[in-house]
């Protein structure tokens, strides 16, 4: 029975230290997964529309905000396809807010603010983005997110200490 105790003891003392990392790792994952949810569906909703977007980081709510992004566009530019009769928009994510993970600590004096002392980034109709990148912790791991300026997809990776 001694024996038994022991080898048991051994296989918790090198399990435990493993399993207690895996509640970090779903807390990061959660909060890693509401920031992709949010760049994901404003670039597919300036895509979609036709219309430009903007998500703007609320650091004290925590929170991604959608709004229009202001821009010149042509006089002959016209949406591709009528937003009330379309039934295909109904997929389309219309949400103006999405809340992110209380988690999540920002970083933004390593990457600074843009010129409207906002971090945001902003999405154009032909797929296109734009955006500084942006330095946050989750459950002491450090992340930098960007945007690939191209198809508007979030860059996501994790900075080595």
């Amino acid at each position: 029975m001694l024996i038994v105790g022991v080898i048991l003891a051994l296989v918790f003392a090198f399990a435990l230290p493993r399993l207690s990392k895996t509640p970090g790792r779903l807390v990061a994952e959660s909060a890693l997964t509401g920031i992709r949810q949010a760049v994901n569906d404003t670039a597919i909703r300036a895509r979609a529309t036709g219309k430009p977007m903007k998500l703007v980081l609320d650091m004290e709510a925590s929170a991604f905000l959608v709004q229009p992004l202001e821009t010149n566009l042509p006089h002959d530019w016209t949406v591709p396809f009528d937003l009330e009769s379309n039934s295909a928009t109904e997929v389309i994510s219309q949400n103006d807010t999405y809340e992110l993970s209380s988690d999540i600590e920002w970083l933004p004096a390593e990457t600074g603010l843009d010129q409207f002392d906002e971090i945001a980034y902003a999405f154009f109709e032909d797929g296109q983005a734009s955006g500084r990148p942006l330095q946050f912790q989750v459950a002491g791991r450090t992340y930098q997110m960007d945007v690939d300026k191209l198809t508007g997809a979030p860059l996501i990776e994790e900075l080595t200490p």
